[in-house]
């Protein structure tokens, strides 16, 4: 999810993001949205409490760099999607094996 400043601690900010804020109920509903980005915040609403934050930048720090520079290889053309995918399974396969990382499930 994309994020952008409550309307009411920055005003103006709110009419240039276009995208959902990490906040709860954050986007003001009278902020004109594009489609796409009405039909995520009505769906954000519609689970109610059956949401999750998605944290595996914060618990493998070192996977996520693994991911975001083979992604940004494969943006620049310089890998191949099939590349990419080894890079990433390697770096989740490294994180695994870390006996000193979270292991975090959703129940």
């Amino acid at each position: 999810m994309g994020c952008h400043l409550h309307p009411h601690r920055n005003p103006g900010d709110h009419r240039e993001a276009n995208s959902l804020t990490i906040l709860q109920d954050g986007v003001d509903p009278g902020v004109r949205l594009r489609p796409g980005t009405q039909s995520a915040v009505e769906a954000s609403r519609a689970a109610g409490e059956n949401t999750f934050r998605f944290l595996y930048t914060e618990w493998y720090g070192e996977m996520d760099t693994a991911i975001q520079n083979a992604s940004n290889e494969l943006m620049a053309q310089r890998i191949q999607p099939r590349e990419w995918q080894k890079r990433a399974q390697a770096a989740v396969d490294e994180a695994a094996k870390d006996p000193a990382a979270k292991n975090n499930r959703r129940e």
